[in-house]
């Protein structure tokens, strides 16, 4: 089995934050729907699909047929095909080894000009935590939190002037029964809880999954009509033909054993405003700035936590 070496970079635009956190927590509630595949939202626009080992199915779109596109705000976006400026002090080069294996790269990879979408297995119109937890008031959410099959660990940087954030993340693919899964993920969010913009990534696992799967996630009104996972809604613009969010990723850790991990970067780009995703080197897409409110200026809270 093959090691990811890490090193640490610095990052600096304006008011930018590093945060690394490892310990390990689980067991949340989860609420979903089984649906048979995503196929039907991109008919016309899958130039080959892939079968993975694992179970994944891939689809090659068009990148200019995704999803992000019937955004309302963004019928005319152009898309951004890099960013125009990373954050100073942030190295960019083969500093590590920049490899997240995915399942399914073993049987083909999309063409130029198409970028991987994942068939969901799971369907979920709105968060699937019962649970959220609360990204103000920290003090108050040991006594808040009386819920006993709720567990979390967070660490975050409040009421400031943020423009990004960077964490590294081990990988594990805890048990979980019944309702359960467990995550890990960095946000970046902005504005009061029930008006909250906010930007996460990072693994997650349910029940019956092999494996822990990458994940992105974003609302622009406190979980209640916005957002979605993955490219599951119009919002997130994909540029990256190499990596499939909502796919299963490995290798990951063991107890007592070998450790695994993946650096996640969240950044706003300086002359576009769009929030980009940049995980183990590879810079995936943005967040275009325009759908958000609070979150189109900056951020006002950065954290990293496990579930």
């Amino acid at each position: 089995m093959g090691t990811w070496y890490h090193k640490k970079t610095k990052l600096g635009y304006c008011i930018f934050v590093f945060i690394a956190f490892y310990d390990m927590f689980n067991y949340v509630h989860v609420v979903g729907r089984s649906i048979t595949s995503g196929l039907a939202k991109h008919k016309g626009a899958i130039k080959t699909t892939i079968q993975s080992e694992d179970g994944d199915v891939i689809d090659c779109v068009d990148i200019y047929k995704q999803p992000a596109l019937s955004h309302p705000v963004l019928n005319y976006h152009t898309i951004q095909m890099k960013p125009s400026s990373y954050p100073r002090g942030m190295k960019v080069g083969k500093e590590f080894e920049a490899e997240l294996v995915q399942g399914w790269h073993k049987n083909g990879e999309c063409p130029e000009g198409t970028i991987p979408i994942v068939r969901p297995k799971i369907h979920n119109s709105t968060r699937t935590m019962g649970f959220v937890p609360p990204r103000t008031n920290l003090d108050k959410v040991a006594v808040n939190s009386v819920a006993t099959d709720h567990e979390y660990a967070q660490v975050s940087m409040l009421n400031g002037d943020y423009f990004g954030a960077s964490a590294w993340l081990n990988v594990w693919n805890p048990s979980t029964f019944y309702n359960e899964f467990s995550l890990g993920q960095i946000w970046v969010c902005s504005g009061p809880d029930n008006e909250l913009n906010s930007i996460e990534a990072g693994w997650i696992t349910r029940l019956g999954q092999d494996q822990p799967q990458l994940f992105i996630y974003w609302t622009s009104d406190g979980y209640q009509r916005t957002g979605c996972y993955n490219l599951e809604c119009p919002g997130f613009v994909q540029t990256c033909k190499e990596i499939g969010l909502g796919g299963n990723i490995k290798p990951v850790s063991t107890y007592g054993g070998t450790q695994f991990e993946i650096n996640i970067i969240i950044f706003k780009d300086k002359q576009s405003g769009n929030w980009w995703l940049r995980i183990q080197n590879i810079d995936l897409g943005y967040w275009p700035g325009s759908i958000f409110t609070t979150l189109s200026d900056r951020a006002d809270a950065v954290g990293v936590e496990r579930l």
